[in-house]
């Protein structure tokens, strides 16, 4: 069995492989991340003015350790990927 895909023909067994592959790099990079970041790698990586609005706004929350301010990764990602909505006022 082969499948068209953008005018290129492919078996059905190399998509299915070539799929699970990815996945599984995926899954393998994700497996990587830290669950929590500290605040300093997390305006690193975001941009300290992102973190501070969604600190603000409540978006997210920051986890209280002795000396230091941690961020769930996730939370942070997710923000990040967020289309944002910026009002100005007039």
């Amino acid at each position: 069995m082969t499948l068209a895909i953008a005018g290129v023909e492919v078996s059905y067994d190399k998509f299915v492989n070539d799929v699970a592959s990815r996945v599984v790099s995926i899954m393998k990079e994700e497996a990587k991340k830290p669950e929590f970041v500290s605040q300093r790698e997390a305006c690193r990586l975001f941009g300290r003015a992102n973190v501070e609005r969604w600190r603000r706004t409540g978006a997210i929350e920051p986890i209280k350790r002795p000396g230091k301010l941690e961020y769930r990764y996730n939370d942070l990602r997710k923000q990040f990927e967020a289309k944002q909505d910026y009002e100005q006022d007039i």
